[in-house]
């Protein structure tokens, strides 16, 4: 399988972004259950690990880039 040059940029591009958005994540403040802006690095690095990190990181495997390598 062979990518073109421009689908080559273009998803470089995306999996830059997505990767981006998770460093963001880790560093942007949340609202606990009693209505507190946490600040906390630690606690948001914690409370993002236990939700939405999973799916994240698994939307940024370069599964493309993966069976290419596979399936030459």
């Amino acid at each position: 399988m062979t990518f073109s040059y421009g689908f080559e940029v273009f998803n470089i591009f995306v999996y830059a972004f997505f990767f981006f958005d998770i460093a963001i994540c880790f560093n942007t403040a949340y609202v606990d259950e009693k209505g507190d802006y946490i600040t906390d690095r630690k606690k948001i690095a914690l409370d993002y690990l236990k939700g939405w990190f999973w799916i994240d990181f698994i939307s940024n495997i370069p599964l493309d880039y993966i069976m290419a390598a596979v399936n030459p």
